[in-house]
Formats: structure tokens, C-alpha cells, sequence
């Protein structure tokens, strides 16, 4: 009864909210570079393409926002070069293509992945695109041996990853490769002051992973010029990796749902995936340092139905579109689990866009990135509405 209550008292609340629009910023601007492309430009060339072997990833940082902010980063586009241009497919080199994304004294997590088919550009992830380019003159990347191969655009959509403002966000594209396939991964790069245009946050250093230890505090800072100018070799000159960030500023404002879904199959975790419903309702508020609100999640699965009822909120933070707010509950009356909850109002996104629910519960000493339950979906019933201040 105190359930449908709740529902009731939250349905009220979303008649009196009005839409907003979606406003996802340009946080990290370092795009291709427009001017003294390929072998062409002689010792002033500024594109290269870097691989350190299929045993480890490489990536990069940049610094969104001003300290004091936070963001949600919604999407991350990269350059790879693979393959002869209007020829080769992604599919043919790789059978799957991961984002990888950082905060400082984290691991990287893999945000985004897919499969992709032989002879195909589509990825399984409807999130992920695959784009055959040229640059801004038309001409394709131009390999050490003078050959030219193909340039990608890889977007990566529909993101849900909090940063703060004023710190580094470490990023990494990679391709696993298909069987029998005898290639590497190349992230695009270029060098910051020949490339002709805005290459925000270039340091001169690119970074590596070993596949093996993707702590952000392992990377290993990578400056390609001359080992005899000070750097530590691969080409004649510093470079830095492509890579366009967006994100939304969360701040106050405040956010109300109520519904239920069916978990999609891909992202459930520690409960059955039996079809059963989710069914949840929440306030969450955040005016000045204040986190106010409540929350209450069933899944309602006969072999592993669980209640989760919020105890206290730590943070709130709200979007245009979309709030995240974390806090410390108890599931069937008992514990201390910890919960994350993205709740996004897919009328502020237009275009026919589901509202959607998704949560992460774990355990003390447990983490967001390896949950004891799990589940995400676009609602079946009710609706979200957030309201940023």
C-alpha cells in the first residue's frame, strides 16, 4: 500500500513538470586535423596512427568542464585507420569494438561494446557506429609505406559515465580482432601544433595499457618524438589522440518516476532473467548541497525477487534529460547495499524516446562497475520527469 501511494503522490508531481530541452555540450575538443595531412606536407606532416600490438590498448586524457562541475559524458567519437579505403569492412579485421573510459585512481571500464560480422560495417550495438571518412580535403590516412588506408569514425552513442569537472577523463578505443586476422589496432593522432585547428587538452603524450592491468594510474605516458629530442621515439614528432567528448552538466534540480520494465537480458546481473517485471518509484532532489528523496525497487522474479528500499541519498545530480543519484538501502529489510540510478525522461529527448530506468546495487566493498544486481530497460508503464533547476 505505501508503494502505490508513493506512485500516486509521484504521478501528481510529473503533471506538473514542463519539458526541457536536451543539451548535451562539447566538452573535449580535439578533432582530425585539417592542415598538413599525409606525406605531402614533408617534415611538417601532423597525422599518424599509433598501435602498441594486440597485448595492450591505447588512449588518451582530457580535462572537461571547470572544477566544481559534474557531467554525465553521452558520447565519445574516435578515429581509427584499418584497411584499403572503399574496400575494406570493419568486420573483416575485427569481430568486436570496446570504449573504454577513466577516472583518476580507477580502472578502465568498459562503457560501450558490440560485435560486428564479416563483411560488415554494422555493429550488434545499435549505440555504435562504424563511418568510412576522408579528412576535410578528401583524402584518406597515408600509411609509412606510402599506402593509403582507410579512415574510420567511431561513435560511440547513448553513454552514461559521471565525471567531475577540472579532472582527467582517460579514454581508449579498441578492436578484438577476427580469427585468423594479422592486425592491430590504430587510434588515430596528430600533432598539436601542426594540425591547423583547436586540439584541447594536447600534452604531447599519448597513453598505454597493458590488457592486463587497465588501472588509470598504470598508463604509461607515451611522447613519440625522437628518442634524441627528449622523447621516447616512434616518429619525429609529439602527437596526441583524436577525440570529440560530449557530455551534460548535472547541478540542481530535481527528478520523479514511477513505472515498471522488463530488465533487457544484456545488462541484467544477479537475478533471474525470467521475464519477470521491475517496478519502482522515487523522488530525488537536490537544492544547494542538500540530497533529498527516497526510493523503492522490486523485481518481482519467483526464484529471485528482491525489495530494495533507500535508506539515505549521498548525491543527486540532475540534467536536462536525466538524473543519477547514489545512495545506501536495504534489500528485503536487511543489509547495507549501496544503489546507483540513471532515470532518463525520453520526452526531453524527442523524437519518440522512451522514458528509461536503470540501477546498480552492490555490496560494502563491492563497486558500481561490479554490481551484485543489476537491471536497465525502457519503461513498459509510467514515466519520469526531471526538472533541472
Amino acid at each position: 500500500m505505501k508503494f502505490r501511494r508513493l506512485l500516486s503522490v509521484l504521478f501528481f508531481l510529473l503533471l506538473c513538470q514542463l519539458p526541457l530541452l536536451a543539451q548535451s555540450t562539447l566538452v573535449c575538443d580535439r578533432p582530425l586535423p585539417i592542415a598538413n595531412l599525409n606525406n605531402a606536407a614533408g617534415a611538417l606532416r601532423s597525422n599518424v596512427a599509433w598501435s602498441f600490438g594486440n597485448d595492450w590498448i591505447t588512449g588518451d586524457d582530457c580535462i572537461p568542464g571547470l572544477p566544481g562541475e559534474t557531467y554525465i559524458v553521452t558520447r565519445v567519437i574516435g578515429w581509427s585507420v584499418q584497411g584499403t579505403p572503399d574496400v575494406t569492412r570493419m568486420g573483416d579485421r575485427f569481430q568486436s569494438i570496446s570504449l573504454y573510459l577513466g577516472r583518476p585512481s580507477e580502472d578502465l571500464a568498459e562503457v560501450a561494446t558490440g560485435n560486428l560480422a564479416l563483411g560488415s560495417d554494422t555493429n550488434s550495438n545499435a549505440n555504435i557506429a562504424h563511418t568510412p571518412v576522408t579528412y576535410s580535403n578528401g583524402d584518406d590516412y597515408q600509411g609509412s609505406s606510402t599506402s593509403f588506408i582507410q579512415l574510420w569514425e567511431n561513435d560511440f552513442q547513448n553513454l552514461v559515465f559521471p565525471v567531475n569537472g577540472g579532472e582527467k577523463l582517460y579514454f581508449s578505443g579498441d578492436g578484438i580482432l577476427q580469427d585468423d586476422v594479422n592486425y592491430n589496432w590504430f587510434n588515430h593522432a596528430s600533432n598539436k601544433g601542426l594540425s591547423g585547428n583547436v586540439q584541447q587538452d594536447a600534452d604531447d603524450h599519448f597513453l598505454g595499457w597493458d590488457r592486463n592491468d587497465l588501472a588509470t594510474a598504470s598508463a604509461y605516458p607515451w611522447n613519440s618524438d625522437n628518442v634524441g629530442d627528449g622523447g621516447d621515439g616512434g616518429w619525429d614528432k609529439s602527437s596526441d589522440l583524436n577525440v570529440l567528448v560530449y557530455a551534460e552538466l548535472l547541478g540542481e534540480g530535481m527528478a520523479t518516476g514511477g513505472g515498471w520494465f522488463i530488465p533487457e537480458p544484456a545488462t541484467i546481473q544477479g537475478l533471474a532473467d525470467d521475464g519477470s517485471r521491475a517496478t519502482f518509484g522515487f523522488i530525488a532532489r537536490r537544492k544547494g548541497s542538500a540530497n533529498t528523496g527516497n526510493l523503492e525497487f522490486q523485481y518481482h522474479s519467483p526464484s529471485s525477487g528482491i525489495n530494495l528500499k533507500s535508506s539515505s541519498y549521498d548525491w543527486v545530480q540532475v540534467a536536462t534529460t536525466q538524473a543519477v543519484f547514489e545512495g545506501t538501502g536495504t534489500i528485503n529489510g536487511i543489509g547495507d547495499y549501496k544503489f546507483r540510478v540513471r532515470a532518463v525522461d525520453g520526452d526531453k529527448l524527442g523524437g519518440g524516446v522512451s522514458d528509461r530506468f536503470e540501477i546498480r546495487i552492490w555490496t560494502t566493498g563491492g563497486s558500481f562497475d561490479g554490481p551484485t544486481h543489476r537491471a536497465e530497460g525502457d519503461l513498459s508503464g509510467g514515466q519520469i520527469v526531471v526538472h533541472k533547476k
